[in-house]
């Protein structure tokens, strides 16, 4: 369901969300035990599910891509970055959002001013092989990397997802309507929003 807010400002938004997260109540030794053991649990998913897809042919992208971009970042994170598709510089290291290039740095520093630190979010890319001369994926590729997104989101299990870039939020709103009319809305996308 979207509903559309003017009155409230996106970023003043999150910065509510996430102070929120901040006020949580201190924990025992042995719940501290049982979320390490949660959060190894979630790693050994989400490198189990990256072994999956590491050889994927499932669309036409495989062929000049250098690698399978996984995500990355804690695997019980909060927020989850939806992410446009990789750049040559992610093709490359295999890392989305990496500080190395000038997007990765804006990225870290918009979410340092909501509060947020890149090692506390989990990041992944909609399509997951460098498209080639960096055009628009067409939608058959994005629905190819739909299942391993939301099998992702699903074993991070975040509070949020945040989209960045027209087609994250096409591909989690699932429409093709311009970011202009998407932005200020609530989106979700397997049952988060």
């Amino acid at each position: 369901m979207s509903q559309f807010t003017p009155e409230i400002d996106p970023i003043e938004s999150l910065r509510w969300f996430f102070r929120g997260l901040g006020d949580l109540p201190l924990v025992s030794d042995n719940a501290r035990g049982e979320a390490r053991a949660e959060e190894k649990s979630r790693q050994d998913s989400l490198n189990s599910l990256a072994l999956e897809y590491k050889n994927c042919t499932a669309c036409p992208l495989h062929i000049g891509r250098n690698q399978v971009l996984r995500g990355r970042g804690s695997a019980h994170a909060s927020l989850f970055l939806a992410l446009a598709p990789p750049s040559a510089t992610e093709d490359l290291s295999g890392t989305p959002a990496s500080s190395e290039n000038a997007a990765g740095q804006l990225l870290e520093k918009m979410l340092l001013a909501i509060g947020v630190k890149m090692d506390s979010a989990y990041f992944a890319n909609i399509v997951r092989c460098r498209p080639p001369r960096d055009r628009r994926p067409v939608a058959a590729e994005v629905d190819r990397c739909a299942d391993y997104f939301t099998r992702e989101v699903r074993i991070v299990a975040p509070n949020a997802i945040l989209a960045f870039g027209e087609e994250a939020a096409q591909m989690l709103s699932r429409s093709d309507a311009s970011i202009a009319h998407l932005r200020g809305r609530w989106h979700d996308h397997a049952g988060i929003p």
